[in-house]
């Protein structure tokens, strides 16, 4: 069996950053399932769930171009995920990318918290001069919710994610970093 795992950094209130792993047979601090904890393993901040199931939700990020970042988002983006797309948001607009792309085309639910996490991520990204994108809006699950809360008006949308590559200028992907999930 192939375990995936990722090591997340995590901004905390007092700017201290905390590293985690995530993976199916990894628990909160890092160690195996079901073994101790080490004296040395961190604490996973409060609201930051470790135990999101894998074929509920996931996240990975990549840049296409120097330029652009890509976030996609693939599952269920509720109460309990929501955190875990907060931190590779902050994560990836502290690289201050020009444009962070959040391809939302394998969204399976959209939750009030999520459009919540999509709009802090907007002032974030607005305050450390980077642009943020929502494509995968052809996706009605995540379109209505937007529509509905009045506001798609708020971001640039995109109804895919090559037409959004493709208004930025992005000609080919290359996919060369981490991957979150429970």
């Amino acid at each position: 069996m192939t375990t995936t795992a990722t090591i997340t950094t995590f901004p905390t209130a007092d700017g201290v950053h905390i590293r985690a792993v995530y993976g199916p047979d990894i628990d909160r601090t890092g160690a195996e399932a079901g073994a101790r904890p080490s004296p040395a393993a961190p604490d996973v901040p409060a609201g930051v769930p470790a135990d999101v199931p894998a074929d509920l939700f996931g996240v990975s990020s990549y840049h296409p171009s120097a330029d652009i970042c890509v976030v996609a988002v693939d599952g269920e983006i509720d109460l309990l995920s929501a955190p875990l797309l907060d931190v590779a948001l902050c994560e990836q607009l502290a690289g201050a990318p020009p444009h962070l792309i959040v391809d939302l085309q394998r969204v399976r639910f959209i939750s009030a918290r999520a459009l919540s996490s999509l709009l802090d991520a907007r002032d974030l990204a607005r305050r450390g001069g980077s642009i943020l994108h929502l494509s995968g809006l052809a996706n009605r699950t995540v379109a209505r919710p937007l529509q509905l809360c009045d506001l798609l008006g708020l971001f640039d949308a995109h109804p895919t994610l090559a037409h959004a590559l493709g208004t930025l200028g992005a000609a080919s992907a290359t996919v060369t970093t981490a991957t979150t999930g429970g």
